[in-house]
């Protein structure tokens, strides 16, 4: 049998057994076929579109092949090219070296399909994002480069995506933030994200909140630091540094960040200009709006001098500004 359209091109052959009203052989080949053809064959929960080339053979309800999809889109993220190999047992299709390339970044693992239950279990054992070419970034205007490398577990049905993926490293920054190194676990729902994060090995701080998947990425989440060093902005030579312990909430729509409040206290912190050193008598509070982080009545101290200060930083623009008298 061999067929040729607007879908792509199909050939293979069929026997059936008469006496058991049942299939007993199933061969094709794909080049270039629209995706849903095959979803004629092979129901699948999710339909990424795109263009299939591959062949399969089965014997009996069991058999295998290879299959390469082209030019696809999966939750709103390109795929340029996915491959793999495929053994099938009844209702069960298993795909191993899964290979999957895009903009957004490289994924490799394996894959379990039930047709009957119309369900996908992926293994993933290395997942690579590109956050440069995440198109949900992209399309909440968030600048963002680096890299983010996971691995875990993903179901995929009908109703969204779930799972457990666990970060191995962090590289990059986002809309001009360091991204430091990181260990924890992301949770996937089908509308949400959950993450647990912290620093790998001395725990000097801690991340937890929730990313949704609507148009403007609410995100609501708490940060703990415990003796963190910031950098400051310097002029000359003269290096400036903060070690802080405190925490910090923050809620609104990441896709706006001018939109983000936040609050919280700053429990003690040391300020290092240079050689100088002075340090918060008080707990500070702090909170952010329509884009800009506010510390209220600063005190600090240090070697025969103190001072009284509020503090403000434009995120926009990254440039401090500090006022309040000197003593």
């Amino acid at each position: 049998v061999a067929a040729e359209g607007p879908l792509g091109k199909l050939e293979g052959g069929v026997a059936l057994s008469t006496t058991e009203e049942a299939l007993r052989t199933l061969h094709f080949q794909v080049q270039d076929a629209d995706l849903a053809l095959l979803q004629e064959i092979v129901p699948l929960p999710v339909n990424p579109g795109g263009r299939v080339t591959g062949e399969i053979l089965l014997d009996g309800g069991k058999g295998g092949g290879r299959l390469v999809l082209e030019g696809a889109e999966l939750y709103g993220e390109r795929v340029d090219r996915a491959q793999a190999d495929v053994a099938v047992d009844g209702s069960v299709w298993t795909f191993t070296t899964v290979d999957v390339v895009g903009p957004a970044g490289h994924v490799q693992g394996s894959a379990r399909l039930d047709v009957d239950g119309g369900t996908v279990d992926l293994a993933l054992d290395r997942v690579e994002v590109v956050l440069s070419g995440v198109a949900a970034l992209q399309a909440a205007g968030i600048a963002a480069e680096g890299t983010l490398v996971l691995k875990g577990a993903v179901h995929l049905a009908e109703a969204g995506p779930t799972g457990e993926l666990l970060v191995q490293n962090v590289t990059g920054n986002v809309s001009g933030i360091g991204l430091a190194e990181t260990a924890g676990r992301i949770d996937l729902f089908p509308d949400h994200l959950q993450v647990s994060l912290a620093s790998p090995e001395d725990r000097t701080w801690r991340l937890q909140g929730t990313l949704g998947f609507a148009d403007d990425l609410p995100v609501e989440g708490t940060l703990e630091v415990q003796e963190a060093s910031f950098d400051l902005p310097s002029t000359g030579s003269l290096a400036a540094w903060v070690l802080a312990s405190g925490q910090v909430s923050v809620r609104g729509p990441l896709a706006r960040p001018v939109e983000l409040q936040a609050e919280g206290v700053v429990q003690a912190a040391e300020l290092h200009l240079g050689t100088a050193l002075l340090q918060t008598v008080a707990p500070v509070p702090l909170w952010m709006r329509d884009g800009r982080l506010r510390l209220e009545e600063v005190r600090l101290e240090g070697t025969g001098s103190s001072l009284v200060a509020s503090l403000s930083l434009d995120l926009g623009q990254v440039v401090p500004s500090i006022a309040g008298p000197k003593r």
